[in-house]
C-alpha cells in the first residue's frame, strides 16, 4: 500500500510539474501573439476609411519594380492627393524603418511611408508578392488588388473600382 501511495504521489508531482510547464509555454505563446490595435487606433483607421478611399501600396527598397513605381505614385499623389479625396499609404515590412525614412527624404515622397514591423499588416492583407496595391472604398471594402507595378491604366481601374475617376479628382481642384 505504501508503494501505491508513493507512486500516486510521484504521478501527482509529475502532473503538477507538467501543468506548470504548460502554463509557462502558454503564457510565452500568448505574449508573442499579434495584438489588436487599441481603440484609439481603430477610431483613426475607421475615420480615414470612412471619409475617402484608401490606396495601400506594399513595397520594398530592394524591389526594382517597386522603385520604378515610387516616382509615379509620388507624382500622382502630389497632383491628386492634395484634395484629400483619397489616402495613399506605402507599407514596407522588409527594410528597417530608418532606411524607409531616408528613402522617403531622398526621393521627396510626400505620402506616408509606414514600416510594418513583423509583417502583421502584410499578413492581414495576404501579400504574396511586391509590389501589391489595394484599392479600398470609403466603407473599408477592398475593391481592387494589383500584384504588379502601377501604371496610369491600373491606377484608373483602381479608382474606378472605388467609385472615383482621375478626371473627377483633377476637376475638383
Amino acid at each position: 500500500m505504501a508503494k501505491k501511495l508513493e507512486d500516486a504521489k510521484k504521478e501527482q508531482d509529475l502532473a503538477s510539474m507538467q501543468r506548470k510547464e504548460l502554463k509557462t509555454e502558454l503564457a510565452d505563446n500568448y505574449a508573442h501573439l499579434p495584438r489588436k490595435p487599441r481603440n484609439r487606433r481603430r477610431i483613426i483607421t475607421f475615420g480615414v476609411l470612412g471619409i475617402h478611399p484608401v490606396i495601400l501600396n506594399f513595397w520594398s527598397e530592394s524591389c526594382i519594380p517597386c522603385l520604378q513605381e515610387v516616382p509615379y505614385l509620388e507624382r500622382f499623389y502630389s497632383q491628386y492627393g492634395a484634395q484629400r479625396q483619397f489616402a495613399l499609404l506605402g507599407i514596407n515590412q522588409a527594410d528597417p524603418s530608418d532606411d524607409i525614412a531616408k528613402f522617403g527624404a531622398n526621393f521627396h515622397v510626400t505620402y506616408p511611408l509606414l514600416f510594418d514591423k513583423g509583417g502583421i499588416i502584410n499578413a492581414k492583407y495576404v501579400v504574396i508578392a511586391i509590389p501589391t496595391t489595394y484599392f479600398i472604398d470609403s466603407r473599408g471594402i477592398v475593391r481592387s488588388v494589383f500584384v504588379q507595378p502601377l501604371t496610369p491604366r491600373t491606377m484608373q481601374q483602381g479608382f474606378s473600382s472605388v467609385g472615383m475617376s482621375m478626371s473627377k479628382i483633377y476637376l475638383s481642384r
